[in-house]
């Protein structure tokens, strides 16, 4: 699967608005939290999970759940490269 560890862990994922790949993945505020890409904005969504446990798993849930949904596996990766 990808690198996608902290989704495939049942994670929820913080990701900085700036950078792409993930952003496909990462739902704000449902299975992680897109951030400003300064450190204030990424401790504040740190900080939100680490006193919350029950929002960290949910969200960790819905990421896992989210990939799953979207079928991204090496399989689908190299059958689309080789069609």
């Amino acid at each position: 699967m990808f690198r996608w560890k902290p989704i495939t862990s049942r994670k929820p994922v913080n990701n900085l608005r700036r950078f792409g790949g993930t952003l496909e993945i990462v739902d704000d505020g449902s299975n992680g939290f897109i951030t400003s890409p300064d450190a204030g904005s990424l401790a504040e969504a740190m900080d939100k999970l680490g006193a919350d446990v029950d929002l960290a798993r949910k969200m960790g849930n819905a990421g896992f759940e989210k990939l799953i949904s979207m079928n991204i596996n090496w399989d689908n990766v190299i059958e689309r490269l080789t069609q």
